[in-house]
């Protein structure tokens, strides 16, 4: 019984300094995606809108200034994309104007250094899609007029469902456990293949450069 006490009280020693590692964070961000057209008509452009993430992180320190951050976000991201082709009918083309709507999963492993109340930090990052939605208008022409529709729909498997990337970061630990960061990540492999459009051209949704602000909290050491 007496090693059994030992026991549940060490776990609960372990389980409190863990605890007090811990970091919730919470904040927006803007994703700034290219585009690259595949015909000589086409062309796409996409324009950021804003999104937001949370997180929770683990701070373990192995020297007074130096520590290893792994964290895991959920990313939702939000962009406006415009695709049109001249060239798929002779009278009135084809062309969309949709918002798309992309939510991660997000691992970054980050170093970081600490100097005084600031920090910087980088590593990687690893990205998993969990889904994609678009909605908007898309409207096609011909001899007899042009037609619109709405669209409303998932469009996960047009998207890259992994991509890689590197994370760089700086900040502020302010009173009482809470913090500012800015972080920086780019991608490295483009979020779509060479896919045909509904009605045309070949279209990639390329790397993407993604900017996040946030507040986080630092959870206290129990006493």
């Amino acid at each position: 019984m007496k090693r059994k006490l030992l026991l549940l009280n060490g776990l609960l020693l372990v389980g409190g300094a863990a605890q007090a590692q811990l970091i919730v964070r919470a904040g927006i961000n803007s994703a700034f995606m290219s585009t690259i057209g595949g015909g000589r008509y086409f062309y796409a452009t996409a324009q950021t809108r804003p999104g937001y993430q949370l997180g929770v992180a683990y701070e373990k320190a192995f020297s007074p200034r130096w520590s290893v951050l792994p964290e895991v976000q959920l990313l939702h991201q939000n962009t406006k994309l415009h695709v049109e082709d001249r060239g798929y009918v002779a009278d009135g083309g084809y062309r969309s104007d949709t918002r798309q709507r992309l939510s991660f999963v997000s691992v970054p492993v980050l170093l970081r250094a600490t100097f005084g109340k600031l920090y910087v930090e980088a590593g990687p990052q690893a990205n998993f899609l969990l889904r994609a939605h678009e909605k908007g208008t898309e409207a096609v022409g011909s001899i007899a007029g042009e037609s619109r529709r709405d669209i409303d729909q998932t469009v996960t498997g047009q998207y890259r469902r992994f991509d890689a990337g590197l994370c760089v970061g700086i900040g502020a630990k302010l009173p009482t456990g809470l913090g500012l960061g800015v972080r920086i990540s780019q991608g490295l492999l483009p979020l779509t293949d060479d896919q045909q459009t509904r009605y045309g051209a070949a279209s990639t949704v390329g790397n993407k450069l993604l900017l996040q602000g946030s507040v986080s909290y630092q959870l206290k050491p129990r006493s």
